[in-house]
């Protein structure tokens, strides 16, 4: 049971630090203009940071399911990301493509992440009971 616990939560946090760092390196290669008042990333930037939630989801959800040897610890990090990802967007208004085609990037890394997973040695459904 420490093993799943340990193993999602690493893979939570694996998730979170690329998600960061990437977001900070997007932000800092593609600044907004500086005439804008408001500080709005535009739409390169949104679509590097989209690219960054994939890379963080898939090798969160895969560094959980092979640490935990479960494949819903995968299932896990990529709910908990995708509701980062609802977050961000009530806290902070983000076009409308920006969330549909967050969520659906991370809903693809996090399955990709699992199959691939199961593949690997990760238990599934109820084996992993």
């Amino acid at each position: 049971m420490l093993r799943r616990i340990l193993g999602t939560l690493a893979g939570v946090v694996l998730a979170v630090v690329i998600t960061s760092l990437w977001e900070m390196t997007a932000h800092y290669l593609m600044p907004p203009p500086p005439t804008r008042l408001d500080v709005a990333p535009g739409a390169p930037t949104l679509a590097a940071v989209i690219v960054g939630y994939g890379v963080a989801t898939f090798l969160g959800a895969l560094t959980a399911a092979r640490l935990a040897r479960v494949d819903w610890a995968a299932l896990i990090v990529g709910g908990l990301m995708m509701a980062s990802v609802i977050a961000l967007v009530v806290l902070m208004p983000h076009p409308i493509w920006f969330t549909a085609l967050s969520l659906a990037v991370m809903a693809v890394a996090t399955f990709a992440a699992r199959h691939l997973s199961l593949g690997m040695g990760a238990r599934g459904g109820a084996a992993a009971a």
